[in-house]
């Protein structure tokens, strides 16, 4: 559970464990009242990565909430890089999030 009170949780491929950590996890709300959040990652590794993520959008029952907003996405990393990802919901029944991580498969 997060300082805010929401209960964020980080799904992924267990391959991913061995080169991504995620940290720094933290979500506000804008001033038009959305959802917005974000997360530290970094590649634990010394080679190059590509790692495909997604915010997917939960309401205050923790159902996903329909929402384009945030599709597919993929950062890439130098070895030992960290950068921060994030997204804002399109709406503003969104109380939570959970993040998917895959690796990319063409790496």
């Amino acid at each position: 559970k997060s300082k805010d009170g929401t209960y964020q949780s980080i799904v992924h491929n267990p391959f991913l464990d061995s080169y991504a950590q995620v940290s720094e996890i933290t979500t506000l709300r804008t001033e038009s009242g959305l959802f917005k959040a974000q997360a530290k990652i970094t590649n634990t590794s010394t080679g190059y990565k590509t790692i495909n993520y997604r915010f997917c959008w939960l309401d205050k029952n923790k159902m996903v909430v329909d929402d384009t907003s945030s599709p597919w996405q993929t950062v890439a990393l130098e070895g030992k890089e960290t950068k921060y990802i994030y997204a804002v919901s399109s709406n503003p029944n969104v109380c939570d999030f959970s993040l998917k991580l895959l690796n990319d498969v063409r790496d």
